[in-house]
């Protein structure tokens, strides 16, 4: 006989053994449910009280002597779901009972959420689907459920879930107003059929929903060069440009397009504007730079354009940490050690707990071989980093390249206390240097 698949074995055993107990004879005595009620809050009772192994206990004492209590079956079930890692009858035992539960409580928002968000976990797709669209029919106005049933039900399955999946999505529009989230979601469904026709209608849909909004022109902007539509993607990231001029999200994803067509002097332009753009953010304007520097490192004659760039950005936002260090650590890439301590001294200045920073202003000092400077900068340091064991060994090598090497032993010696016992390098470093 040809044997079924696991997966379909255990789904058919829940069925079964859900039947069974709905179908079984009502045998337990009134004594014996007034011993499990009174047992179950003794266990409650423990769990509160953060005694799980009595609780346990417990629960087990009253599920036999009432096993038709639901309440019992689901509280029970969630010691028997940590104890089932390696024991698929443990977990078959608590699924049972977890949906006994939820097939007398089908309104539970929280059980039947846990039961659904389990049988993803363990593949039961058709479980899943049928206890999302469940609760999605008693809490239709909850995003969060819509949104889950609506994602199990596009997770594989047939053309008609998925049907019925970009339906719900389209229920929440009608509710919410159309989204670039929502629209993704539907896109992706399109992108398994790979129904490009779809996939350009939607977009143009969530465009025309609000024609003035910059976001919405640039996503049709990307979807149609994801497609390789040249002219109609460039068409609506100019609309964002001509819309909103100050809007450096426009502009980034204009010279994102032209980069991609491989456009250099068009990408440089954009990005110059995108970041002369104060409605965008500092975090976006400092991803923007590191993704043009990686553009531009290979091609000497476009470094200047970068030292720009930053001079820019730095006389928009003079008082931003992470501009300065970023700064710095392109100048010493491109070698101007002398430049690259001057901007990690303002960083320093704005944020003295950068460690890292306190570092690298010594190492800069002693590229220039400025040792004075060097062995100021790690004394200021301490007044943060007490415990920095690096510090005291270099600080113990500038003793010595100074002439001063009655100072160094005790700084060596400071050293080799705060170094981790584990550092073997540093350890040998700092004996080298002792010896």
């Amino acid at each position: 006989m040809k044997q079924l698949p696991i997966l379909i074995l255990t789904i058919l055993t829940l069925g079964a053994l859900s039947v069974m107990a709905k179908s079984r004879p009502q045998t337990t005595s009134q004594e014996d449910v007034r011993k499990a009620d009174y047992i179950y809050l003794e266990a409650l009772r423990a769990k509160s009280q953060g005694r799980n192994d009595v609780a346990y206990s417990l629960l087990q004492r009253a599920r036999e002597l009432n096993a038709d209590d639901k309440d019992i079956g689901v509280e029970l079930s969630l010691y028997l779901l940590r104890l089932s890692q390696n024991d698929s009858t443990l977990l078959d035992d608590a699924m049972v009972m977890l949906r006994d539960y939820n097939e007398a409580n089908p309104s539970d928002l929280y059980n039947g959420s846990r039961y659904a968000l389990l049988n993803e976990q363990l593949l039961n797709r058709d479980e899943a689907v049928r206890t999302w669209g469940r609760l999605h029919t008693y809490y239709p106005d909850h995003l969060e459920i819509t949104y889950r049933y609506a994602n199990a039900l596009g997770m594989g399955g047939s053309e008609e879930d998925r049907d019925r999946a970009i339906a719900v999505y389209d229920s929440v529009e009608i509710a919410e107003g159309k989204s670039i989230p929502l629209t993704t979601k539907k896109i992706q469904l399109y992108f398994t059929r790979q129904d490009t026709t779809s996939i350009l209608a939607e977009a143009d849909r969530l465009r025309e929903s609000s024609p003035k909004n910059v976001e919405f022109q640039v996503f049709s902007g990307d979807i149609y060069s994801m497609f390789g539509r040249t002219d109609e993607a460039k068409a609506f990231y100019d609309a964002a440009c001509e819309i909103d001029p100050s809007s450096g999200l426009a502009y980034y994803s204009r010279a994102q397009f032209y980069n991609s067509l491989g456009d250099s002097a068009a990408f440089n332009r954009e990005v110059f504007q995108a970041l002369q753009q104060k409605s965008l953010d500092v975090e976006t304007k400092l991803a923007i730079l590191r993704s043009y520097i990686q553009e531009m490192y290979n091609d000497s004659t476009q470094l200047p354009r970068v030292g720009q760039l930053f001079d820019v950005l730095i006389d928009q936002h003079p008082h931003e940490h992470d501009i300065h260090a970023l700064y710095a650590r392109y100048l010493i890439v491109t070698k101007d050690y002398a430049k690259a301590a001057e901007q990690t001294e303002r960083s320093l200045d704005l944020d003295p707990a950068d460690q890292e920073g306190w570092e690298m202003l010594t190492s800069l000092y002693l590229q220039e071989e400025q040792l004075e400077k060097a062995k100021a900068a790690i004394k200021r340091s301490f007044r943060y980093y007490p415990e920095d064991g690096r510090q005291y060994l270099v600080l113990g090598s500038i003793y010595d390249q100074m002439g001063e090497r009655e100072k160094a032993p005790q700084e060596y010696a400071r050293a080799l206390e705060l170094i981790d016992s584990t550092d073997i390098k540093t350890i040998s470093r700092i004996y080298g240097a002792m010896g």
